[in-house]
């Protein structure tokens, strides 16, 4: 990256901070929606793109499974440290259900390639011996 992009992007979260900063406390409770959209956008068009090809390439089941994992393990802790504050709540449980939907891709998607590949395979013939 050039370096007047990344001015451009230090720029761009310095004043999303300013902002965050000065805005008022009654609105302080949706700065964890802000988060949403970076989410969406990081995961749907994996999800899409598994969908279109029926097979998830290089993902990783066990690293997938530890994100869905560690979205639940926020949900609990969440919800006994601050109690149920639905955006922070929102954040984790659209985390976790997009995770659970990867990890389900991946499963899923393993396991009818294994079923594709057995099907495909002619069975070997024997030689008769004479």
């Amino acid at each position: 990256p050039s370096v007047a992009k990344m001015i451009l992007v230090v720029l761009v979260f310095t004043s999303v901070a300013l902002i965050s900063y000065a805005l008022p406390a009654e609105y302080q409770y949706m700065l964890p929606l802000t988060n949403l959209p970076m989410l969406f956008l990081s995961k749907c068009p994996q999800i899409y793109t598994n969908f279109v090809n029926q097979q998830t390439g290089q993902l990783s089941l066990p690293t997938t499974f530890l994100t869905f994992a560690g979205s639940l393990a926020r949900i609990f802790t969440t919800i006994q440290d601050v109690g149920y504050d639905a955006a922070l709540l929102c954040n984790c449980t659209a985390n976790a259900t997009l995770s659970w939907v990867l990890v389900i891709q991946i499963l899923m998607y393993s396991i009818l390639s294994k079923y594709q590949s057995d099907k495909t395979k002619s069975p070997k013939k024997g030689k008769k011996h004479m």
